[in-house]
């Protein structure tokens, strides 16, 4: 898959969120379905794009956080 500019600017961003152990596996519409992404945070310049329910990146999960507050997506 081809990323655009914005969607790798949306995943740049909610890869410096910081998240629990239990949010590993989920997908980014889960994420923001269960409040794990906040309102605050989805509605900031860098993830608008995923406010969107059909935007593809929202099945993109995340799969591993690093001690550092890093996380990976993949889809």
């Amino acid at each position: 898959m081809s990323l655009s500019t914005l969607d790798y600017l949306n995943l740049s961003a909610v890869a410096y969120l910081d998240f629990d152990k239990l949010a590993i596996g989920k997908n980014i519409a889960q994420l923001i379905g269960d409040k794990v992404i906040s309102e605050k945070d989805i509605n900031s310049p860098e993830l608008s794009a995923l406010q969107d329910p059909s935007n593809p990146l929202r099945s993109w999960k995340l799969i591993a956080q690093s001690p550092s507050s890093v996380s990976e997506v993949k889809v």
